[in-house]
């Protein structure tokens, strides 16, 4: 079922100004730090690490996100909270998926680290029943450390859409004849580094060239980056989905590409909350197609 932009719009500005109020939450915790579920590691999927602003942010964005009526949610899944479902058709009503706080080590040890990232990130589709990521319609991402926020929605004009990104309430302009290439020396590009993996495949891509290859420890901030030209692009080999969902969506809006590592569309795919997925994304459509050359040839 496809919503009204005005809708869209709508949502979107919603998750805004939740955002912010879970930034003003997490500012009252005193002993957010506490940990109160142990895991494997921070960023397993299945068994991570969870602390007290986890779940009080958490808990906070389900609780506005279902009582807000203009949101008409269906079902809110919560990054280590879980599945909460109205009684209602699951393949009509939105559905939201919350990281609460993603980057949950930089809050831990933000009083050492200079202030990097930690950031809340909200995905909104049209159904959660079958849903695809076509399905995304409105996004949201809030660094708690710097107060910017990114927001995106899906507009449609009759067969027609198109995806509109702004960062702090600025609306962000494609460049659509922008064809510099990639270049790491006077660029930035994040690539995740938690996992061994994908850490040894960036090795590679980049042997030999200096430059600033960075990872800043927050997959929903580092793909919110691409779409207002922090970075030039973003690459990652164990993308969680439901941070993925808001990323293509910013990213799109800006005029960036998102594929995965054999260049393969994004969008389309079965959307599931709990699936990683390897993804490469580009400011521009050129840089993008220079970093998917480096990654195929890395990871061959």
């Amino acid at each position: 079922m496809r919503r009204s932009t005005m809708f869209n719009e709508s949502v979107s500005w919603k998750l805004y100004e939740l955002l912010k109020e879970a930034g003003h939450c997490l500012q009252t915790l005193s002993d957010g730090e506490i940990i109160e579920r142990h895991g494997a590691a921070f960023g397993d999927l299945g068994a991570d690490t969870e602390i007290k602003a986890d779940r009080v942010v958490g808990e906070f964005l389900r609780d506005a996100i279902v009582g807000d009526p203009g949101l008409k949610a269906g079902r809110v899944t919560v990054e280590g909270l879980g599945d909460l479902k109205k009684p209602v058709d699951q393949r009509q009503a939105p559905w939201y998926c919350v990281d609460p706080l993603d980057g949950s080590l930089n809050y831990k040890r933000r009083n050492g680290t200079l202030g990097l990232p930690h950031t809340a990130c909200v995905t909104a589709l049209q159904r959660a029943d079958g849903a695809t990521f076509d399905d995304v319609f409105a996004a949201a991402v809030y660094d708690f450390r710097s107060g910017d926020i990114w927001r995106a929605w899906r507009e449609t004009n009759g067969t027609a859409s198109r995806i509109v990104t702004e960062v702090n309430a600025d609306l962000i302009e494609p460049d659509l004849a922008d064809e510099t290439p990639f270049d790491l020396g006077s660029m930035i590009v994040f690539g995740e580094s938690y996992y061994p993996d994908n850490r040894e495949m960036l090795a590679r891509a980049f042997a030999g060239r200096k430059g600033w290859l960075r990872s800043p420890g927050s997959a929903a901030y580092e793909m919110a980056c691409v779409s207002n030209g922090i970075a030039a692009g973003f690459i990652c080999g164990t993308q969680k989905q439901h941070e993925l969902g808001a990323g293509m969506l910013l990213v799109q809006g800006a005029g960036g590409v998102v594929t995965d590592f054999d260049g393969r569309a994004i969008a389309g795919r079965p959307f599931d909350f709990t699936t990683q997925v390897p993804v490469v994304m580009g400011r521009t459509p050129r840089i993008h197609a220079d970093l998917l050359e480096l990654v195929r040839g890395a990871a061959r």
